[in-house]
């Protein structure tokens, strides 16, 4: 970047200390004329008159004073400030042996000066903590007091970016780290928008006043935005043949100021002198801060403000709070004293609402102990009272069972009487050989399982002892059913054998139920003869029809159908298509009763179908 900064500082201070046509400032005694205070001025020149030869002759013997600058001083205005007030103060006081300390400044903390006097910015006076510092004046406008340092964020006219957020993730430009209106506030301003300042930029580059400097930088691309002390965008416009084409982003300037500014204004540089200095000196040297004439940009020694610059600190961590570390809970309390206050504030209202909402759910729970205990004497009554009703049930399904079995069991009874009748005849006669003998009393065996079957069945609903519902074939069911009512062959027809879940022998009592009461209709006067079974399957059901063509139904009777009524038969009891109703439900079926045109009666079986390799016969 060019030559060493300590080489530029140098040159600057030979040229600058040794220069002998520098215009001559204006004395106090012409500012006082140019007013015309009339009368009082000869009193107050008389004053100052004393007070000049009292500070000579307590000035009379040769005194070292040492005045300290930052090192990250604009070289110009180290030019307009510094240099105007050190050659004043040599010509109103010879007897002074005055020279320059430059100050250094590393991570945000001061090293202890070897100095008497300061100039520093109204942030880098506080870094003195173990030697606070008496602010003699600050260098501001008249207009606006001691509140002018601030800083500007500018980008090329034709960049898109408006607002201050916009810039997170750029490429800065900027004169130097320590540098008060060039980067500090320019830096408080992005904390306070609640960004971390460290890494709010991709890419950072410091001049250090050299070439190129931060708008040549700007202007040619090479960064996307520069940061600038106030006014000096004005200045370089001014001093340029065309436009620089820059914008300002974020202006906060009133209409009022002369310059724009995106952040807020500080105190400019102040003059400072340490407690060890003589107060005589002091007043001397606060004497001719006071007499040098306004600069050409307005600016001048004015009496200091205390004007709070602490938050700037704070925000940056600069001084007394560089030592806080970033996780530390007092760091976390410093910065973040609101938010965690507000934090605590809420956790104990939550606490106390916690408290009272479990008090509540207590007073709730016990009253719904006590609901729910009372809950559990009803169910329990409940039970008791279906355990009653479950015993009626099942004497009223022995009673139905009964009716519907007692029928029944008179065909496989007759069936035994005849064959062993018929036995007894052939063995009185001489006839019966063994072979007829054995096929004989394996008919009488078989009527007599099958009557077994249905006692043991009706012994089971009564001990609610219900087998397990099993794979069952319609078909072969049918067979059974074919040969007990003497159906023949063509009046049966099987498409496709079909499976249902349920009980054997209670499918079997429903179908033998439908068959013989086609058959009786069909055998009635005015009947056709005739009764015809089919068994079909669609894709989840099975439907086995039985029709008749016995006599016409009146809607009376029809509407009867399925319920328990009067028999019409001379030996009924009006249970059968009730109870075979009941048990097709039990099933997961239906009876659906048609009317044939112009006699007859249809009733279809319908059932689901339940896939399985095993069936039950």
């Amino acid at each position: 970047m060019g030559r060493s900064r300590q080489a530029r500082w140098s040159g600057v201070r030979r040229v600058c200390l040794t220069r002998s046509d520098l215009p001559p400032h204006t004395s106090v005694s012409r500012r006082f004329n140019d007013h015309r205070f009339g009368a009082r001025w000869l009193k107050v020149s008389a004053g100052m008159i004393l007070l000049g030869l009292f500070t000579s002759v307590a000035l009379a013997s040769p005194t070292a004073l040492r005045l300290g600058y930052a090192a990250s001083m604009d070289p110009a205005q180290f030019v307009n400030v510094v240099v105007p007030l050190m050659d004043k103060l040599r010509e109103r006081h010879p007897e002074l042996a005055l020279r320059s300390v430059e100050l250094h400044f590393q991570d945000g903390n001061a090293n202890q000066p070897d100095v008497d006097l300061m100039l520093l910015s109204s942030t880098e006076a506080p870094l003195f903590a173990n030697q606070p510092p008496l602010i003699l004046a600050t260098l501001g406008e008249p207009q606006q007091a001691v509140l002018r340092a601030s800083s500007v964020f500018v980008v090329k006219d034709e960049s898109p970016w408006k607002d201050l957020e916009d810039l997170k993730g750029k490429r800065v430009a900027a004169l130097d780290p320590h540098s008060f209106d060039g980067w500090l506030i320019a830096m408080n301003a992005i904390a306070k928008r609640g960004f971390t300042y460290s890494t709010f930029f991709a890419q950072t580059e410091f001049t250090h006043w050299q070439f190129p400097d931060v708008i040549t930088l700007v202007q040619t691309g090479q960064v996307d935005v520069g940061i600038l002390p106030r006014c000096t965008l004005e200045k370089a416009n001014s001093q340029s043949v065309k436009p620089l084409g820059l914008r300002v982003i974020d202006n906060q300037a009133g209409t009022t100021e002369g310059c724009q500014r995106s952040t807020d204004l500080f105190p400019g540089l102040q003059l400072l002198a340490l407690p060890h200095v003589d107060p005589l000196v002091v007043k001397a040297v606060l004497e001719v801060a006071l007499m040098l004439a306004p600069q050409a940009d307005g600016t001048q020694w004015l009496v200091s403000s205390t004007a709070p610059t602490d938050s700037l600190l704070k925000n940056l961590r600069l001084g007394p709070y560089a030592s806080l570390p970033t996780f530390s809970w007092r760091g976390l309390w410093e910065r973040y004293r609101f938010v965690l206050s507000l934090g605590l504030a809420m956790l104990l209202i939550l606490i106390v609402d916690f408290i009272r909402v479990n008090h509540v759910l207590k007073r709730k729970s016990r009253a719904l102990e006590a609901e729910s205990e009372a809950k559990i004497e009803a169910h329990r009554a409940l039970q008791a009272s279906q355990e009653r009703l479950s015993l009626l049930e099942r004497a009223s399904l022995v009673n139905q069972l009964s009716a519907l079995i007692a029928h029944d069991l008179k065909q496989p009874l007759t069936i035994i009487v005849n064959y062993l009748s018929g036995l007894l005849l052939l063995r009185q006669q001489n006839l019966c050989d063994d072979k007829r003998l054995s096929a004989t009393l394996e008919k009488v065996l078989q009527e007599a399982y099958r009557m077994g079957d249905i006692i043991e069945r009706v012994r089971e609903v009564h001990r609610r002892d219900v087998p397990e519902k099993v794979a069952v074939s319609l078909s072969q069911i049918l067979s059974r059913v074919q040969s007990y009512t003497k159906l023949p062959l063509e009046a049966v027809n099987i498409e496709l054998d079909a499976s249902v879940k349920g009980h054997p022998l209670e499918l079997e009592l429903v179908l033998l139920n439908l068959i013989r009461n086609a058959q009786s209709a069909a055998s009635e006067p005015g009947g056709g003869k005739t009764v015809h079974v089919s068994l079909t399957q669609t894709q989840h059901q099975a439907h086995l029809t039985v029709e008749d063509n016995g006599p016409p139904i009146s809607d009376a009777v029809f509407s009867e159908l399925g319920h328990v009524t009067k028999s019409t038969k001379p030996n009924g009891l009006g249970y059968g298509l009730a109870i075979a109703t009941a048990i097709v439900e039990a099933h997961g079926g239906h009876l659906t009763f048609t009317r044939i045109d112009p006699q007859g009666l249809r009733v279809t079986l319908t059932l689901p179908i339940f896939p399985s390799q095993e069936t039950h016969p």
